[in-house]
Formats: structure tokens, C-alpha cells, sequence
């Protein structure tokens, strides 16, 4: 998980159709480090107990229902969050200049 997540804040995106295998024993830090970047799960089907950890935590989680839906969202919520870490760079930028 910390590989997954090392580097710089970014736009991150995980994508599931079912449970988690190992989300017992990864969720505290996953979560931990999700927040620190500009993420969102995409769940296709029914809740998990992972959808459902990361929505307690307060991170996004979008359901989807089609594959039509998968791309029109993907696409949206990832110009979203770059927008969006776009911004706050600059904003960094401009304050130190």
C-alpha cells in the first residue's frame, strides 16, 4: 500500500467489482494514505465492506452500473481531481512567490 501511494499528492483512483481480499489488514492505512491524495473508488455492483470503510471514512465512493457509466464517470471525476490539484498547486505557487 505504501508503494502504491508514495510520491507526491496525485490523482488516485481504485476500481472493484466485489470485496477486497485483504482489506482486512490493509484498510487503517490505505485509508490513511488515500486521504492524503486526490482519490475515489469506483464500485461496480453492490456495496463491500471496503466501499463501506471508505465511505465511514469520508472518501468518495461512486457506484456503477454500467460500462457506460464506468467510462462517463472515470473520465469526469479524473478531470475533476486534476482540476482541482491544479488549483491548489497554483495557489501553493502564487503564495510563495
Amino acid at each position: 500500500v505504501e508503494r502504491m501511494f508514495a510520491g507526491e499528492q496525485s490523482v488516485f483512483f481504485t476500481i472493484s467489482d466485489g470485496e477486497i481480499f485483504n482489506w482486512s489488514t490493509i484498510a487503517d492505512k490505505f485509508i490513511q494514505l488515500a486521504r492524503k491524495h486526490q482519490y475515489f473508488h469506483l464500485q461496480i455492483g453492490l456495496d463491500s465492506v471496503a466501499t463501506q470503510s471508505l465511505k465511514k471514512a469520508g472518501l468518495p465512493v461512486y457506484p456503477i452500473r454500467t460500462g457506460e457509466e464506468l467510462e462517463r464517470i472515470a473520465i469526469d471525476l479524473t478531470q475533476q481531481a486534476y482540476s482541482s490539484y491544479i488549483d491548489s498547486v497554483a495557489a501553493e505557487l502564487r503564495g510563495t512567490l
